[in-house]
């Protein structure tokens, strides 16, 4: 078996938050998130994200399941990542129904590459994803595949979309569903 670390920026500096050894002590409500993120002077930074879900994605082929990534904006510059076309998710972008530009997505290298033909033209396009149009801002480079060894992501959306996507009635505030990742300094 061998061990891969994260594709990122000093991976050895990220420690990610628990409060047990269970999974399910290693989620964290939208609250404490925002409660955290606010209070990281300790650190270089923190990131909220959660596993993969899986979204439908219409356009013009058949409808099609995609693996999400939902991640907090400016999560992608803390962990050094860059965009290989466009830009990464900014914590402007992550705003309930989406940032100035409205919905948007970051995109992987294998999904940019396999299902939109590597047109170096998508940025700006959009997608319709669970019926909503999504811009597409960025590529990011192949080496990034989100956080779990052998689970690739096709889109980052940021955390706050999720109840556009999801409906209102999907997570509240309090319903743990993110995991925490702190940046040391």
């Amino acid at each position: 078996m061998l061990l891969r670390r994260l594709p990122v920026e000093d991976p050895q500096r990220l420690v990610s938050i628990s409060t047990g050894p269970t999974l399910t002590e290693q989620l964290f409500s939208f609250a404490t998130w925002e409660q955290i993120r606010e209070q990281t002077g300790s650190f270089n930074g923190a990131l909220a994200w959660a596993g993969l879900s899986r979204l439908t994605l219409a356009g013009d082929r058949e409808p099609e399941t995609v693996d999400a990534l939902w991640i907090s904006g400016g999560s992608f510059a803390m962990l050094g990542v860059r965009a290989l076309l466009g830009r990464t998710l900014a914590p402007a972008d992550d705003v309930r129904g989406g940032g100035s530009d409205g919905p948007v997505a970051v995109v992987s290298y294998r999904f940019w590459r396999q299902r939109l033909g590597g047109d170096e033209a998508i940025i700006g396009k959009r997608l319709i994803v669970e019926r909503v149009p999504i811009s597409v801002i960025g590529v990011v480079p192949p080496e990034f595949f989100g956080f779990e060894v052998g689970r690739n992501f096709d889109l980052a959306l940021p955390i706050y979309t999720q109840p556009l996507l999801r409906g209102e009635g999907g997570l509240t505030r309090d319903q743990p569903w993110l995991r925490i990742v702190l940046r040391t300094k």
